[in-house]
């Protein structure tokens, strides 16, 4: 009996689980996933910059095409013009020849391709002395002649070129070549020679670079312009004289004393050295040699006065008062209204105590202009005193 119990117990367990298996199941539902937008937007975004960037590139391309066809006229137009005022020697109808690049201007054209009577004859006159068969000028046309030759210099300072455009902008179209007529057509070239400038050139242009550094108070480039000149051209006395007047203006009286020295002994007839290299020894304190420089200068040159001037101050310096009386009396010779050449006159006499005649000379200064008053006061003292020799 228990184990029928137990046999129903174990049947109603099972039963009860198939009951549960037969139970209505409802059905799941998955909810889909959302799909993201943010890739299309950024899809969206990209296009629109591409676009933009675009837009912007084809309108730069377009005014750089606009610029270069604007360029390329005023470059055509002008080599049109050119061609317009060179005279070509062919007769060439307005048909026969075209600008370049289909930018035609019929009005200019057939101004200069008109041939007159003239050129007709000097082609006559050419085609007759000339030795070319008429079957080969019939067949093929003669070779262009040789254009003209532009010079062009060129110079070891600067190189400048010259030339006329060739006449590249103006295509003649082919023309029909008979046994009595044949065009020759017009090129431009170019033929570069070469100058070379000579020493004496070279050194002008030094010269002239040494006296604008000069006036621009750039001393030091100046020396430097004048010694270059100096060595490519020793006889160019004025950039002697210039460099040592600023050797001697910045107190170098032994480099401006060496420059005139070897301008003196090279070329000993120019006296201007002798002058300036007395005034360079008496700045640096050798009268005596500056009076030697002065004696190379007779007194019948044009620089005597200066001379005389000079050597009368520094012989009466250097105590050579018979020297000083020689320049003296020169100078008031020359210019005898002047009463300070009379007045050196009387001291130098009166230093060699020649009272009688420099009391005639002190009177004579008196009675010229140009004695300041302290010398006045002098010459009125000394006569005082030379009285008695009266």
């Amino acid at each position: 009996m228990s184990v029928i119990n137990t046999m129903l117990k174990d049947l109603d367990k099972r039963q009860q689980s198939h009951d549960l298996d037969e139970l209505p199941v409802p059905p799941l539902q998955y909810q889909g996933r959302q799909p993201h937008r943010l890739p299309w937007v950024l899809l969206i975004i990209f296009a629109s910059l591409l676009l933009i960037g675009g837009g912007l590139g084809w309108s730069q391309l377009s005014q750089l095409r606009h610029d270069n066809a604007l360029l390329t006229q005023q470059v055509e137009d002008a080599h049109t013009d050119k061609v317009a005022d060179t005279p070509i020697s062919a007769e060439t109808d307005s048909g026969s020849v075209e600008p370049a690049r289909g930018e035609a201007k019929p009005a200019q054209m057939t101004t200069k391709l008109t041939a007159d009577k003239t050129i007709e004859q000097n082609r006559s006159q050419q085609r007759q002395q000339s030795n070319v068969p008429s079957a080969n000028t019939q067949d093929k046309p003669k070779n262009p002649a040789t254009p003209d030759e532009v010079p062009v210099q060129i110079t070891a300072e600067t190189v400048t070129v010259t030339q006329k455009p060739p006449v590249t902008a103006v295509k003649q179209a082919p023309k029909k070549v008979d046994r009595t007529t044949q065009s020759t057509p017009l090129s431009g070239k170019m033929a570069v020679t070469e100058v070379r400038l000579t020493p004496k050139q070279l050194a002008e242009k030094r010269f002239a670079l040494g006296m604008a550094a000069q006036n621009e108070g750039r001393q030091s480039e100046a020396l430097g312009y004048f010694s270059e000149a100096l060595r490519l051209s020793p006889q160019m006395h004025k950039a002697r004289q210039h460099l040592a007047a600023l050797y001697y203006g910045q107190g170098m009286f032994i480099e401006a004393q060496s420059i005139l020295e070897q301008g003196l002994s090279l070329y000993p007839l120019e006296l201007d050295y002798a002058l300036l290299l007395a005034r360079v020894r008496e700045a640096g304190g050798d009268k005596a040699s500056a009076l030697t420089a002065l004696a190379l200068i007779p007194d019948s040159h044009l620089l005597a006065k200066d001379k005389w001037t000079m050597q009368s101050q520094l012989a009466q310096q250097l105590g050579q008062y018979e020297l000083s009386e020689a320049s003296y009396r020169q100078l008031a010779r020359l210019e005898p209204s002047q009463g300070r050449w009379w007045m050196g006159l009387g001291y130098a006499l009166d230093s060699q105590q020649k009272y009688v005649m420099a009391n005639q000379a002190y009177k004579q200064a008196l009675k010229q202009s140009g004695l300041s008053n302290e010398a006045i006061s002098y010459v009125e003292s000394r006569l005082a005193q030379l009285g008695e020799f009266e």
